[in-house]
């Protein structure tokens, strides 16, 4: 069951279950591991003092024009090197693939590579934003043949490519597994997974339309 809480928001329940399929070893087909997202919850707090008012037009200097999101490479703090920096690129992949499918209307890429300049943005009457985030907590609870993972992500909305910051934004959520090795490591991938596209499609999005004078 998935129950999505937070400070802006508090949208009814909904049931999800991830299913990874069947697993083959050795020639063997076994049992399905079903995973279960339990519950999601984020929030959006809106900086009242920052480099430049949150009405302030930024690069590109008004609504009318594009929107171009550069997406950091963002960052995790859970101890393990080893996982440390998939769970980076994971997040990274999600960030974008969100943003691409859910805000058509926002560049995540610039035309001819590379990042652009403030003079490149203005050229083209673009609005330009900047994400990143921390994983900052993964914990993973047995208890007999299951297992809950659990983990919490803070993220940031800036202007750019000044990156004056006017958002912070913070989500957790917490993923029912079997307690096999396969299944646990993938419950963390669902996990963060979770928190940032809700981060990004419910909240950065939203916000990123609204200063940008976009409906």
């Amino acid at each position: 069951m998935v129950g999505f809480e937070g400070g802006l928001t508090n949208s009814p329940s909904v049931a999800v279950r991830v299913m990874n399929p069947c697993v083959q070893e050795h020639g063997k087909v076994h049992a399905h591991l079903w995973r279960f997202l339990v519950r999601v919850h984020s929030q959006l707090f809106q900086l009242g003092i920052s480099e430049h008012a949150l009405d302030e037009p930024h690069a590109g200097g008004g609504g009318s024009g594009a929107i171009y999101v550069n997406i950091g490479p963002m960052s995790s703090k859970t101890g393990d090197s080893g996982a440390d920096g998939k769970l980076k690129a994971l997040m990274v992949k999600i960030a974008t693939k969100t943003m691409t499918k859910a805000a058509g209307n926002m560049l995540t890429q610039w035309q001819g590579g590379g990042v652009p300049t403030k003079a490149m943005l203005d050229a083209k009457n673009t609005m330009g934003f900047y994400v990143d985030g921390t994983l900052n907590e993964l914990k993973v609870k047995e208890s007999g043949s299951s297992a809950t993972v659990s983990c919490k992500i803070n993220m940031l909305l800036a202007s750019f490519p000044d990156k004056s910051i006017f958002g912070l934004l913070n989500g957790g959520a917490s993923v029912q597994a079997s307690g096999s090795a396969t299944d646990i490591a993938l419950a963390r991938e669902d996990c963060v997974s979770a928190v940032v596209e809700d981060l990004i499609a419910k909240k950065i999005i939203p916000t990123i339309n609204t200063k940008a004078g976009s409906p």
